[in-house]
């Protein structure tokens, strides 16, 4: 968002669904949020911000649900999954028999939730397409991995997922 705003333009989505970007640049989150035209965090960005950042997200922002929680599950959740991509056809969801896999999905009803994959392009993908646009133009995503993090990765290291997501 800094890159469009530095060069006066106005985004039209801003998406968040990192908690960490809160927590660490809360400066830029509200500055970000205030300067386009709409700000959709995801629900844990809600969850884990703070009592007064809340009263902000609530009165400013849209709280995106995500479709699933965790990617892996027992037999039961495979089954439940299997189930709703039946009944709901805006649910494109691969579920895995193994363990070890992950689901991997794409909703294009955001109503219905939004799939989660790590990635805030994965999520603004899935918002545009709901919203049925035609064009997508993204800004401030590092698909290469190349870009360095907004937090430090010596801590909390975590490395890029949209490779294994493709």
């Amino acid at each position: 968002a800094q890159y469009l705003l530095s060069h006066n333009i106005i985004p039209y989505i801003y998406v968040l669904t990192d908690v960490r970007f809160l927590h660490q640049r809360r400066d830029d989150f509200y500055k970000f949020s205030q300067r386009s035209r709409y700000t959709i965090v995801n629900v844990d960005v809600y969850e884990h911000a703070s009592e007064e950042d809340k009263r902000y997200i609530l009165q400013n922002c849209l709280v995106l649900r995500s479709f699933y929680r965790r990617e892996k599950g027992g037999l039961i959740k495979k089954i439940k999954f299997n189930i709703l991509s039946r009944i709901h056809k805006e649910l494109l969801i691969s579920v895995p028999f193994s363990k070890k896999g992950r689901l991997v999905g794409f909703c294009k009803d955001i109503n219905l939730g939004y799939c989660s994959c790590h990635t805030v392009a994965f999520a603004a993908i899935q918002i545009a397409y709901s919203l049925k646009y035609a064009r997508i133009i993204c800004s401030g995503l590092d698909l290469t991995g190349s870009c360095s993090r907004f937090y430090d990765e010596d801590k909390n290291p975590m490395p890029s997922e949209l490779t294994r997501d493709l």
